[in-house]
């Protein structure tokens, strides 16, 4: 494998936007389940703090771990990504705090909310087409 083969080049680079693809996969997915999460705890310890304390205390220490999994991931998207492209990402929660609000909190389902979440959606899509994605100065 000659290393200044065209060929052998263009492979590595091919499997450096593969692993590139599955990290930028991976940080996206683990913060919409970090902010989620977050609620629905949040949201559950609302519901059950004046009838069930054992239970909420408990919902309240998974919440201060679910914070402190928030704070490390923030610090390793911040390595890798810029905070203009990753943090909208996070407004794709809409989205899903709509349709979780509907499922299983049993929220009224309005259209005009749904189109909302979606508008906001896209938006996020008009985000992520950048080309300036990942982080290139180090900040001292």
């Amino acid at each position: 494998m000659n290393p200044h083969d065209p060929q052998t080049q263009q492979n590595a680079g091919a499997s450096g936007n593969g692993r590139r693809m599955r990290l930028q996969a991976a940080l996206i997915a683990t913060a919409l389940f970090l902010n989620m999460s977050g609620a629905v705890i949040s949201k559950f310890i609302a519901i059950n703090i004046a009838t069930k304390i054992a239970l909420a205390l408990g919902l309240l220490a998974l919440l201060g771990a679910n914070h402190l999994c928030r704070v490390f991931f923030w610090v390793t998207a911040g390595r890798h990504f810029q905070l203009s492209y990753i943090y909208p990402v996070l407004s794709i929660n809409y989205l899903f705090s709509f349709l979780l609000g509907v499922a299983v909190f049993r929220e009224a389902f309005e259209w005009h909310r749904l189109l909302g979440s979606l508008i906001i959606v896209a938006g996020v899509a008009c985000v992520m087409i950048t080309d300036h994605q990942r982080e290139t100065t180090s900040v001292d």
